[in-house]
């Protein structure tokens, strides 16, 4: 369930509030303003007295980023075909997209947007759903 998640982005120190469901999209995004990783500590159970908080500065890694994988040399050439010539389309079609980013989660490809809204959406790219991509962007215009 989308729930509207405040956070201070340590990067840039702006306010991010963001529309999110941690219990399927994970306890971290990128912030809208800088596009660095964004940690959703204020919704961790970690942060609620449930678990350790056993964040790792140094790699920027914790226990809830579960999910998120190693990427292969060639879901990395994807990611990096996504920074180069999808996102600057996306937003160059679109002023609506903030950022957007690449992963692998649980296996499957994906591409995150992040619209000026604060609406998140996560896009499985494993199948050949570039085009779902594009069209939700475009029919965010």
């Amino acid at each position: 369930m989308l729930e509207i998640v405040t956070e201070t982005c340590p990067h840039c120190t702006r306010e991010v509030s963001i529309a999110w469901d941690v219990k399927n999209d994970g306890y971290h995004s990128n912030c809208p303003f800088c596009g660095k990783r964004l940690m959703l500590c204020s919704e961790c159970p970690a942060t609620h007295g449930e678990m350790h908080c056993d964040y790792n500065d140094a790699d920027d890694t914790c226990c809830m980023q579960k999910g998120v994988e190693q990427m292969t040399q060639e879901q990395e050439e994807k990611r990096d075909f996504v920074r180069r010539s999808l996102i600057p389309v996306l937003k160059d079609i679109a002023d609506v997209v903030s950022w957007a980013r690449y992963e692998v989660y649980n296996g499957d490809e994906y591409v995150t947007v992040m619209y000026k809204n604060g609406y998140n959406k996560r896009i499985n790219v494993s199948a050949d759903s570039l085009k779902a991509l594009t069209v939700d962007v475009l029919e965010r215009v």
